[in-house]
């Protein structure tokens, strides 16, 4: 909710935990300090934020599977 917060007020938030969607890409929105983030991240218990990148591009932006013939 913090990170929510920043982020409609305007103020970069900690985690990487907020980003968009639009026209099939995802942008993330501003981040304080990004160079310490994956220590942060780790510290909160997430995972390094390019793992958490693809698991998001893995769900929004990849066609899902054809259902299987019957």
């Amino acid at each position: 909710m913090e990170a929510r917060c920043l982020v409609w007020s305007g103020r970069p938030q900690r985690y990487a935990t907020q980003y968009w969607l639009l026209d099939g890409r995802i942008g993330l929105h501003p981040v304080e300090d990004p160079d310490d983030l994956d220590r942060r991240r780790a510290c909160a218990g997430l995972p390094p934020y390019r793992d958490q990148i693809a698991r998001l591009e893995q769900h929004h932006l990849r066609a899902p599977a054809a259902p299987a013939s019957i």
